[in-house]
């Protein structure tokens, strides 16, 4: 029933990430909302969860974008893989540190990106200042009400970090 909550939880935040970057634009940059998700997922959930929700959140960018294929997916992972790290050794139940993860994460997306851009084509992937700093500045805005829709798809059996 997880897994069945979790493909619908990533079917809407598709669909949302979509709408938003499509009419809430706001110089080229809007909130990331699949990525505010898999910090969100991968906070709250299992390794497995939060993984593999990375990665198909990726992989719906990859899709999307006329960029590197695998890229977006390589760096969700990432991502998702740090806040495993982490989630044990620092308390991510507040707003404050929500969004101040969800930041970090999204700057780190971005240099990730432009690193894998640089590795692989041979020139640095960068898509601007107002997108640099726009677009962090609204995932971290938006990442608490992520927290919310994902606490309530139970998906750690009722137990918080």
């Amino acid at each position: 029933m997880t897994a069945l909550r979790l493909v619908v939880f990533y079917l809407a935040c598709v669909t949302a990430h979509w709408w938003v970057g499509t009419h809430l634009s706001i110089a080229g940059a809007s909130p990331s909302l699949l990525l505010a998700a898999a910090v969100a997922v991968a906070t709250l959930g299992g390794p497995l969860a939060g993984h593999s929700f990375a990665f198909f959140c990726g992989l719906y960018l990859d899709f999307m974008s006329a960029g590197l294929f695998g890229g977006y997916s390589l760096a969700f992972t990432v991502c998702a893989y740090i806040i495993w790290f982490f989630k044990w050794r620092m308390d991510f139940a507040g707003a404050a540190a929500q969004m101040a993860l969800a930041f970090a994460l999204t700057v780190l997306v971005g240099l990730e990106y432009g690193v894998i851009g640089l590795v692989f084509t041979g020139k640095l992937i960068w898509r601007g200042w107002a997108y640099s700093i726009l677009m962090p500045l609204f995932t971290a805005i938006v990442t608490p009400f992520l927290f919310i829709a994902a606490g309530m798809l139970s998906l750690d059996g009722g137990k918080r970090p």
